[in-house]
């Protein structure tokens, strides 16, 4: 409730006052909105703060004697929304349409199809690929090893030639390790996220 309406629900309540007695009321609480205003509280604030206009009227009417009327009289067109009266509609909605089987049958049929025609394979291909890479580094930095247990068996100049080339495939193969690695980590991570989305459409939800 804004400053606006506070005010014209309290006249509405009022209106058994004469109009001098509703502007000293009136009066009163402009005071009070301008002071808390000064205080840098919004209107909105203040309003949840101070009493309800209705219990504002009421209290100033039993003080003078009067009769408080829950149903004030409206001189036009203008109609009060309390939070007595009962909503018939709200923000959000409070019921949740369930899936039918139809869009059911569709998401399962359409993400079967997509696993077994389209992902299936390229997870493979981006499997295989992985697989052949870290077969290959691993190799590479192995072959040291190999050409010293050769080297150490006969020292021949094929043996040292063997020994210089398997060097730079150990430093190829540490290279290939370092960039692997990353590509590895998120072939990984991106597998993991579809396979999230996958399993909440098969739960019948939606993956955030």
């Amino acid at each position: 409730m804004n400053k606006e309406h506070f005010f014209i629900e309290l006249k509405l309540y009022l209106n058994q006052l004469s109009k001098e007695e509703q502007q000293t009321i009136i009066n009163t609480y402009e005071r009070i909105f301008d002071a808390k205003t000064a205080q840098g509280l919004s209107e909105y604030e203040i309003t949840q703060i101070l009493p309800s206009p209705k219990h504002i009227a009421q209290s100033v009417l039993e003080e003078l004697g009067l009769s408080f009327n829950n149903q004030p009289t409206y001189n036009d067109d203008w109609v009060e929304i309390t939070h007595d009266i009962p909503y018939p509609f709200h923000t959000s909605n409070q019921y949740t349409q369930s899936d039918s089987k139809a869009t059911r049958l569709f998401q399962l049929l359409g993400l079967g199809i997509l696993n077994l025609f389209f992902m299936f394979w390229i997870i493979l291909l981006i499997t295989i690929l992985l697989v052949s890479g870290w077969i290959v580094i691993v190799s590479f930095i192995g072959s040291p090893l190999a050409s010293l247990f050769l080297l150490g068996t006969a020292v021949t100049t094929y043996a040292w030639l063997q020994f210089f080339i398997t060097l730079i495939l150990f430093g190829i193969g540490l290279l290939g390790f370092i960039i692997m690695k990353p590509i590895t980590k998120g072939a990984v991570k991106l597998f993991l996220i579809y396979h999230k989305w996958c399993w909440s459409i098969l739960k019948g939800g939606t993956y955030s």
